[in-house]
C-alpha cells in the first residue's frame, strides 16, 4: 500500500508542475518477534517523503499517463518529454500510473530521494489491483468545485504570461 499526496489539481500539462506541500509515502510492515508471547507481531509504520527543493518535478499528468516525481540525483531540469516508464536514461519517477490504470511503477527519484514504493519486481513495476482517490475541496457542490478550478486555471495562465 503506497500513494501520494499532491496539493496542486490534477490537470493535462506539457510539464511538470505542482506545490511543495506534496509527498510520496508508502506503508511497511516487518516481521519482529518481540517475545515468546507475541511471535507473530507484526511491526508497521508509514514511510513519507516530503519534497526535497532538488526540483519542481512534482506532479504530470499526460495521455499515457500520470506521473509523481523524477529525475535521478543530478537531474534537476523540467524535462516533461519523459517516456512513461519507471527510468529513463538515469532520470527516475517516483510513482508512475499509466493511462490505463491497470499497470505503474516507482523507482527513487530526486524529487522525494524515495525508495521505490512498490519492490514486487525489480523494475519498480506492479500491477494496479486497487485504486484510491481523494479530493479535498472547500466547495459544497461539484458546480462550485468546477467555478473555483476554471478561475484557478485563469488566474495560474496569467500569471504565466507574466512570468
Amino acid at each position: 500500500i503506497f500513494g501520494s499526496f499532491n496539493a496542486s489539481p490534477w490537470r493535462m500539462t506539457r510539464s511538470y508542475y505542482g506545490s511543495s506541500e506534496s509527498f510520496l509515502w508508502r506503508f511497511v510492515h516487518d516481521d519482529v518477534d518481540i517475545s515468546c508471547c507475541h511471535p507473530n507481531h507484526k511491526k508497521e509504520s508509514i514511510e513519507v517523503y516530503p519534497h526535497t527543493g532538488q526540483n519542481h518535478n512534482v506532479q504530470l499528468c499526460r495521455p499515457d499517463g500520470l506521473l509523481i516525481g523524477g529525475g535521478g540525483p543530478s537531474w534537476k531540469g523540467n524535462d516533461s518529454s519523459v517516456p512513461c516508464r519507471n527510468t529513463f536514461g538515469g532520470k527516475s519517477v517516483g510513482l508512475l500510473l499509466e493511462s490505463n490504470l491497470e499497470k505503474g511503477s516507482s523507482g527513487t527519484c530526486a524529487t522525494y530521494l524515495n525508495r521505490p514504493l512498490c519492490g514486487l519486481y525489480e523494475d519498480g513495476e506492479f500491477d494496479i489491483l486497487d485504486l484510491e482517490v481523494w479530493s479535498f475541496t472547500p466547495c459544497m457542490s461539484l458546480e462550485e468545485a468546477e467555478k473555483m478550478q476554471k478561475r484557478n486555471i485563469f488566474m495560474e495562465s496569467l500569471l504565466n504570461e507574466r512570468g
